[in-house]
């Protein structure tokens, strides 16, 4: 939505779009030239990165850690404990700012490397064969197992979070859904999601909502695209909003002695706590505030 009279204009849609590109570009990356797809990148970035923030660490119980990854896996842990950023431990095809994680995006886990120092791809460290399975919520981290790099699509992953955290992996599960057939095997789960088809597995007799909310057909994790959906629609709301108290704004601003020229281009803006505006380029700005961008 945009929108123009006598008055203002607005095009939130247009304003966030280029806040993101401004973000993925100082984050090293060439935003994509479609504006939709500059929304779908960034929240495939942020689901492919894990928030630095402390959380509790819980071991499966048939996790073992061969003794040359000790010191790499024990450095993990204390990060993971400590809120500190993990992102040198996660895949390098966070480079790539167009790729779709299938583990990630299916059963909701990430993978992590466990060397010690930074490799000659800074700011990621030496892969390792052997990577750590873990899955992160806001508030624990779930250690799952070692296994060899590149087995993404191996249900051993699934078997034994269920294993070890049965209450939590019950909360995944399609009440009144049995079991019905064999679980496709690793290489057919590995071709549906190169495919963009979205595969269920049972797991202890039970039959999993994808963990990780599932993919597209496009490949893209259905989360992006839920995200980036509710984000227009909020920024279609705002826009309605200013339009329905332009009024009010404008008597605001003249009580406080600023009275732009009209019609005033306002410009959403949003702060480091996710609080959105919408303001003029002038000095002092005119404009208000509108609520919390729901990222």
């Amino acid at each position: 939505m945009a929108y123009r009279d006598n008055d203002i204009e607005l095009n939130f849609r247009e304003d966030w779009t280029e806040l993101l590109r401004k973000e993925l570009t100082a984050r090293g990356y060439v935003p994509p030239q479609n504006d939709e797809q500059v929304s779908f990148a960034f929240f495939n970035l942020l689901k492919r990165l894990v928030t630095p923030t402390r959380r509790t660490v819980h071991v499966g119980r048939s996790l073992t850690c061969p003794a040359e990854h000790q010191a790499g896996y024990e450095e993990v842990t204390r990060k993971v404990r400590d809120g500190l950023d993990l992102t040198p431990h996660l895949s390098r095809k966070l480079s790539d700012i167009d790729y779709d994680d299938g583990l990630l995006n299916d059963w909701g886990i990430h993978h992590l490397h466990l060397g010690t120092r930074v490799s000659k791809h800074p700011p990621f460290v030496e892969r390792t064969g052997p990577v750590l399975f873990a899955r992160f919520t806001e508030q624990d981290a779930y250690f799952i197992l070692i296994n060899k790099h590149g087995t993404w699509s191996d249900i051993a992953i699934l078997e034994e979070f269920h294993a070890a955290w049965p209450l939590v992996a019950g909360g995944f599960q399609l009440q009144g859904v049995s079991p019905s057939q064999p679980n496709p095997t690793a290489n057919e789960i590995s071709m549906l999601r190169k495919a963009g088809v979205q595969t269920l597995v049972s797991v202890g007799g039970k039959v999993l909502f994808p963990m990780g909310r599932g993919i597209t057909t496009s490949g893209l994790a259905v989360e992006v695209v839920e995200r980036s959906d509710r984000v227009n629609r909020q920024l279609q709301v705002f826009e309605e909003l200013v339009v329905q108290q332009k009024s009010s704004i404008f008597a605001y601003g003249k009580a406080n002695g600023v009275e732009p020229v009209r019609p005033v281009r306002l410009k959403l803006r949003v702060d480091s706590q996710d609080m959105a505006y919408a303001l003029s380029d002038d000095d002092p700005p005119f404009g208000c505030r509108l609520a919390a961008l729901k990222i």
